[in-house]
């Protein structure tokens, strides 16, 4: 009967840093993506995700308190993943962009360890 939960706990944030590094990941993943797809798009696909993320959150750390938009920048990361794989042959400087995104993985994967952050 709620699940417009998993929408609203996008928009939510724990605090000011909490809300600063989420600014910081959509900067840097979501913008790219909007770049590319549009701003339709990009918004149909960062609301699948990120209700899908809490979706799986949910499932797997059903213990756990869940909220920003931390699932929804993981999910853009995924989405980047795929336009570069599926751009592959119309890339000009490949390693470049592979090196950048392999940067970006290491980095949100790598906040995602920290203690009371899940990668789901």
């Amino acid at each position: 009967n709620q699940f417009y939960r998993f929408f609203v706990a996008m928009f939510l944030h724990v605090g000011v840093i909490h809300f600063a590094l989420n600014a910081l990941g959509q900067y840097f993943l979501v913008s790219n993506v909007e770049y590319v797809a549009g701003f339709w798009r990009t918004a149909a696909m960062y609301l699948m995700t990120g209700a899908g993320g809490f979706l799986i959150s949910a499932l797997f750390s059903a213990d756990l308190l869940s909220n920003g938009s931390s699932a929804a920048i993981y999910g853009m990361l995924g989405v980047e993943t795929v336009d570069l794989f599926q751009t592959w042959q119309l890339l000009d400087h490949k390693a470049q962009q592979v090196s950048t995104l392999y940067i970006k993985l290491v980095v949100f994967l790598g906040i995602g360890t920290l203690p009371y952050i899940d990668n789901f």
